[in-house]
């Protein structure tokens, strides 16, 4: 061991130590911190040594050899470059608010068992199969029952019974006026066509009908310009009033319906307020001629106009069927003051004898959208119906039994020149009626009669039974005796003759 004690050295550029170490002390003979610098052989004992837990700013090149392992869980911000190789199997249950930019690729099948939030726009729909139970269900258009303002849209209550022609507000099959005015205008008759409707070549039809409108031009006219030619439904007030028309409010209304017409082209269908005196026309296409196409039309709501919401008319549906240039709008689309059905260019049905046209499955609803047919049980639909036409007594042309004794009510002779009976109506009727009825002919074979109890047979009346003490629940009938019968005396009053019928019209 070499052992040095100087109080300085310089100039010294190498010491060499026996053995190899090398001590240095103090004067003191304290052992002494020494510097050494570039030593490059020989072995270096330290006296101590610290963490490197503050080691940084380390060149990548300087760091060699195998890391031990460490956990990455506190890593942040690490770039995307500086990740390289194959990553293990992570879980990614815990990851949140991942931009859908970041994510791409197939995703796995997942659960949506517990999905929530999940909204359908406006424009979307939803495909499924199977039992689908509803919770809530609320309709941005209108009513989910009752949306139908139209009454026997698909024609299958027909009181009257029979081809009848048109006329000057004729009315047909239940609710249903065939409109005609002016020699000119020509001819048109309607009827209840029983079939299976429509065809099954419409696309995406779901609705089946049994039952139509079949109207024939009888004969060709020329439509002078006042002449009215229209097949059309009138509509109640007091079952209209949620549209709101004349105000602000407005809604818009959508009419659809099937038509089938041996004729092609455009034709003309309207909304006419009660007063006759705001209308809008709008025109639909025949496409092919004799084939069943279903038509949607979308009017706007007038915020202007007179409009009834109490029972009279409150809206009128109109297909033109040919009506003269007085009816014809300027513009379509747009509501006008005045009656106007149809446009100069729409086909004029009633100029082609032996023309036809059908409708069926006719409604109005409320908003822009066609839902499909709103089709009501057949007793609420005729219940609906005889609100306005009640056949009490029918004759054998529209469903009667032929023969005696098809009684209309319970009688009694009331004074030696009157019988009398009592009609009760099965539903309130819009207004008090009037009697539409065939009472036959004087001398002849009566068509009515009172028989039964003390009359000692047939007692016929001749002339019209009127009504007295009429009301919207009920009326009194009473008509003159053949011969002069004894007060007090009651019977039955019923149909003698097959042609005989009674009913109660109250009509818009």
């Amino acid at each position: 061991m070499t052992v040095i004690r100087p109080n300085s050295i310089s100039g010294i550029t190498s010491i060499t130590g026996f053995g190899g170490d090398i001590s240095i002390f103090r004067a003191d003979g304290t052992a002494a911190d020494v510097t050494v610098n570039n030593i490059t052989s020989g072995v270096i004992t330290a006296t101590h040594y610290g963490s490197g837990a503050n080691l940084t700013n380390l060149p990548a090149a300087n760091l060699t050899g195998t890391l031990p392992a460490i956990s990455a869980a506190n890593l942040t911000s690490i770039p995307a470059a500086n990740i390289t190789g194959t990553l293990p199997a992570i879980s990614a249950a815990n990851l949140t608010n991942v931009p859908a930019a970041n994510i791409t690729g197939t995703l796995p099948a997942i659960d949506g068992s517990n999905l929530t939030g999940v909204g359908v726009g406006t424009a979307d729909s939803i495909n499924t199969s199977g039992i689908i139970t509803a919770t809530a269900f609320v309709s941005n258009q209108g009513a989910l029952s009752n949306r139908n303002k139209i009454i026997n849209g698909d024609f299958t209550i027909h009181q009257r019974g029979g081809t009848i022609s048109a006329g000057s507000g004729i009315y047909t099959i239940d609710r249903w006026r065939a409109y005609r005015t002016g020699d000119s205008s020509g001819g048109f008759s309607v009827q209840q066509s029983l079939a299976s409707y429509p065809q099954t070549n419409i696309a995406g039809v779901i609705d089946n009908f049994k039952s139509s409108a079949f109207i024939t031009v009888t004969s060709a006219g020329s439509a002078a310009a006042n002449n009215n030619c229209k097949f059309q439904q009138r509509i109640e007030g007091s079952n209209v009033y949620d549209l709101a028309f004349g105000t602000v409010a407005a809604k818009k209304v959508t009419v659809s319906f099937y038509v089938k017409c041996s004729l092609t082209g455009n034709f003309g269908v309207a909304l006419v307020n009660g007063s006759h005196n705001r209308s809008n026309v709008q025109l639909y296409t025949v496409n092919s001629a004799s084939t069943w196409e279903r038509k949607v039309i979308t009017f706007d709501g007038d915020t202007s106009g007179t409009w009834a919401f109490n029972n009279g008319t409150g809206l009128q549906l109109m297909f033109d069927m040919g009506s003269g240039s007085s009816k014809h709008a300027s513009s379509t689309n747009t509501w006008l003051s005045g009656e106007y059905h149809g446009t100069t260019s729409s086909v004029k049905l009633i100029h082609t004898n032996g023309a036809t046209i059908q409708f069926t499955g006719v409604q109005l609803e409320a908003g822009e959208i066609a839902t499909p047919f709103e089709f009501r049980n057949r007793a609420d639909e005729l219940q609906r119906c005889q609100r306005y036409y009640y056949l009490h007594h029918n004759d054998t042309a529209n469903g009667g039994t032929s023969g005696n004794y098809r009684v209309a009510c319970l009688g009694f002779v009331s004074g030696s020149n009157e019988v009398t009976g009592h009609i009760f109506f099965p539903v309130t009727m819009r207004s008090n009626p009037s009697i539409d009825h065939n009472y036959g002919v004087t001398g002849g074979i009566g068509y009515w009669r009172i028989g039964g109890g003390s009359l000692g047979g047939d007692k016929y009346v001749d002339g019209a039974w009127t009504l007295a003490s009429s009301s919207t629940r009920c009326t009194r009938i009473y008509a003159t005796p053949r011969v002069s019968l004894s007060g007090g005396v009651a019977g039955y009053i019923d149909g003698r003759n097959s042609a005989s019928y009674m009913a109660f019209n109250s009509e818009l």
